[in-house]
């Protein structure tokens, strides 16, 4: 059986099954105590901080799983990290430290070769553009480093931006190698700080 690794909200398809079906509103004692015997719990690791709206929506997701599953489905969620770092939150799915796992593949360069490509510099416009593209290109090609996975769903956010101190204005490409600018970066982008004349960090 693969194990699940998720990465937002659009899973609710994968546990639509544990929910009771309308067929069944006679039940015996026996029943309810075996139904109650049977709770399924998952550990749901996620690397945002509580107070994240990323955060906050797989709090609500999970509450939602319980309810639509009457209560037969409960979910904790582990936010910050707290169960799994962001590099090993895939590897721990694997490993069964947690059932579901919310990461991004830039944290783990080098695992997803073929999705590794989804941070290259393509100019997407906006988070809803990149987030087409990237589950798009999962769909089509169903890249083999996610075969030991159930694999549910892939966001995108929008453009970047460089955000400087007072006096570290960077208007041309010139200023990033000229300033030797250190800037916060992950997985393939490293790359392309590097390529620009930056100084690549990585920093949660």
């Amino acid at each position: 059986m693969k194990k699940i690794l998720f990465t937002a909200a659009a899973s609710l398809a994968l546990l639509a099954g544990c929910n009771p079906s309308g067929d069944t509103a006679a039940k015996t004692a026996d029943d309810a105590d075996g139904a109650a015997a049977k709770t399924i719990r998952m550990k749901y690791s996620v690397f945002f901080p509580p107070e994240h709206v990323h955060a906050k929506l797989a709090q609500a997701w999970a509450k939602e799983i319980e309810a639509r599953a009457g209560g037969r489905v409960k979910i904790t969620v582990y936010t910050a990290g707290s169960l799994t770092a962001p590099a090993v939150c895939y590897q721990g799915v694997l490993d069964g430290v947690s059932e579901l796992g919310m990461s991004a593949f830039a944290y783990s360069r080098g695992r997803f070769p073929l999705l590794e490509g989804l941070d290259l510099p393509h100019g997407y416009p906006d988070g809803v553009t990149a987030t087409r593209v990237a589950n798009e290109l999962i769909e089509q090609f169903k890249p083999a480093e996610l075969d030991n996975v159930q694999f549910l769903y892939c966001h995108a956010h929008g453009p970047g931006i460089l955000a400087t101190r007072k006096g570290k204005n960077v208007e041309t490409l010139e200023d990033i190698k000229n300033k030797q600018l250190k800037v916060r970066a992950t997985g393939f982008g490293t790359a392309t700080v590097s390529a620009l004349g930056g100084k690549p960090v990585g920093l949660a």
